[in-house]
């Protein structure tokens, strides 16, 4: 569990850092806001992102590496045995499991 913390922290910092998204603590209910509104926005017009959002990306990062010619798509955190997306885009078509 200690190393899920981990990766946790250190994509979430990432992701803040390179691309500018910022990190939504929780999921707010009926939102009137479309920089919140989350699963019905397209990746593309998103702002932020959850702990949800992160978990599902290292639940599903292992298999989409591992396809063909995906690799380089990624920055590997040797330190946390971590694939960081090198675009925002990559990040959400991963999260999404697609």
């Amino acid at each position: 569990m200690f190393e899920f913390k981990n990766s946790i922290s250190a994509l979430k910092n990432y992701l803040s850092r390179h691309f500018s998204l910022e990190y939504l603590a929780r999921e707010k209910e009926g939102n009137l806001c479309y920089a919140e509104a989350h699963e019905e926005m397209r990746p593309e017009f998103r702002l932020v992102f959850t702990q949800l959002d992160l978990e599902k990306y290292l639940e599903h990062i292992a298999a989409f590496v591992s396809q063909e010619n995906n690799a380089h798509l990624f920055l590997l955190d040797e330190n946390l045995n971590l694939y960081l997306p090198k675009t925002e885009e990559v990040f959400w078509q991963v999260a999404s499991g697609d």
